[in-house]
């Protein structure tokens, strides 16, 4: 009798439920959040062959009455959202005026076009942070937050924004991501926008929708909790991105190393590659693989330009190794196709004590255009130098396979100096194209250097010393 009591009771509240237009009931996200995980939890659960549903409408009742306790327990969803959007002046938190060079990542114009909002704010302590929005385009997860305090935010040591690199962890699908990194943007001195990037390592493969945990313990010194739990997709990125699985094995010093794949996506493009080590002498290896410390990968173009690499990393962990090299999406995605090729080196790093080939050309009575040529790396010609405004152009021309590594090693030097790191600059930070078969490399230079301007040498160093081609490894990827 009270089980016929019970049933007709939770009956009736389904009935009046059902009268309601559903349209009008406005849903927090963070529900929508959760029972997307219930759902895609369920998915493998086969439905048994008879329906009880007396079970099912209690079942349903007990979800009903979690939930409400959900919102009740859950910190402020949503409120802070009209005061943020004024902050940001209705924009994007990725709505960026500021224009850099690599596009890459966080810098790509074009990644507040694909964020989802989140819209979940957690006050504690005094300050307030919102998870404003999220995505994730296969190769990194983005996040964009809104801190705010009730009074002025201390900042770092580096004078950035708020200190929070001890008290800040994320999870994706519950395992800690290996690397990422974030920047501040100050509004006032109580207010602060941070991104955050998130890499994703080819061994850590993600699906398309998973749940995203992201926690703070500690902003500049103040203790509290900022916990937030969401659903990312990259659903936004659906059709835009492509993956080119290329999975080719050489063998190289006594190591496996595969060139995995490629992932061009609008806003970062990424190619990963592993090495392992082989052989019986290395099964009581203990030691970290070190091979992308001991190799350099060079990347070209059908056209022979060397790609800009925004960033690259690597890890190891005993016999294994991967590393992934990051490319400028407006270069790489529009190329026919790229050559990766393999050098051996015996240095991280060459610095002017190194340079001890080089060949020094004086920017003032130099007859142009003057061409040098190395041991390994073929041969490299100056073709125009010219100074206006404070700008300093380079017209180079390479010629060779591996004569892209050149381009790392050329010096801007004052020649009334000794020759090392305070009185050389190393010109392959200087903005960089490729226009008819030169090299164009352009910088805004400092007065320093107008000022000795007369007195400015080219040093082209030859690294044939520490570098050595690798030949019979070259690959060739087909983009279009």
């Amino acid at each position: 009798m009270k089980e016929d009591l019970m049933d007709k009771l939770i009956k009736d509240k389904f009935d009046k439920f059902k009268e309601n237009d559903l349209n009008n009931i406005d849903i927090p996200a963070i529900f929508h959040n959760k029972l997307e995980d219930a759902l895609a939890s369920l998915e493998d659960i086969k439905p048994k062959k008879k329906n009880n549903i007396k079970k099912g409408m209690v079942a349903a009742s007990i979800t009903l009455t979690c939930l409400a306790a959900v919102a009740f327990s859950v910190p402020t969803l949503a409120k802070n959202i009209p005061a943020i959007n004024n902050i940001l002046n209705g924009k994007s938190v990725f709505d960026s005026k500021e224009k850099n060079p690599s596009n890459f990542g966080l810098d790509n114009p074009n990644l507040k076009e694909y964020t989802n909002e989140v819209n979940q704010s957690v006050k504690s302590s005094g300050i307030t942070i919102t998870v404003k929005e999220a995505t994730c385009d296969g190769n990194k997860v983005f996040l964009g937050y809104v801190i705010q305090g009730e009074k002025d935010i201390p900042m770092d040591s580096c004078g950035k924004g708020p200190d929070i690199f001890s008290g800040h962890a994320t999870t994706i699908d519950g395992k800690r991501p290996t690397s990422g990194g974030y920047d501040f943007k100050k509004i006032d001195n109580k207010t602060y926008v941070m991104r955050e990037e998130i890499d994703i390592s080819p061994s850590n493969l993600i699906p398309d929708k998973f749940r995203l945990t992201s926690k703070f313990t500690l902003v500049s010194g103040i203790k509290g909790v900022w916990d937030f739990d969401f659903i990312v997709s990259q659903e936004s990125f659906k059709n835009k991105c492509k993956t080119l699985n290329v999975n080719k094995h050489y063998t190289i010093d006594n190591n496996k190393f595969t060139i995995e794949k490629l992932s061009l996506t609008p806003v970062s493009s990424v190619l990963n590659m592993t090495a392992k080590r082989t052989g019986l002498n290395n099964l009581f290896n203990k030691t970290d693989n070190n091979f992308f410390y001991n190799h350099q990968i060079l990347v070209t173009n059908e056209k022979g330009y060397c790609l800009k690499i925004p960033a690259s990393g690597s890890k190891s962990d005993k016999n294994y190794s991967e590393a992934h090299i990051e490319f400028v999406p407006e270069e790489i995605n529009t190329a026919k196709s790229i050559n990766i090729k393999v050098l051996k080196k015996s240095i991280d790093f060459m610095e002017p004590k190194h340079c001890k080939v080089k060949y020094g050309v004086p920017i003032k009575n130099t007859s142009l255009p003057k061409k040098i040529t190395t041991e390994k790396f073929g041969s490299i010609t100056i073709n125009k130098i010219d100074m206006t405004d404070n700008k300093l152009t380079f017209k180079l021309k390479l010629e060779g396979d591996y004569s892209p590594l050149l381009l790392e090693n050329i010096w801007l030097w004052n020649n009334k100096k000794g020759f090392n790191e305070e009185s050389a600059y190393r010109i392959f930070s200087f903005n960089k194209k490729f226009v008819d078969g030169e090299y164009i490399l352009e910088e805004n230079i400092g007065k320093d250097f107008v000022s000795d301007y007369k007195d400015l040498t080219i040093v082209i160093s030859d690294p044939s010393e520490y570098y050595e081609p690798l030949k019979g490894y070259e690959t060739k990827i087909n983009i279009k």
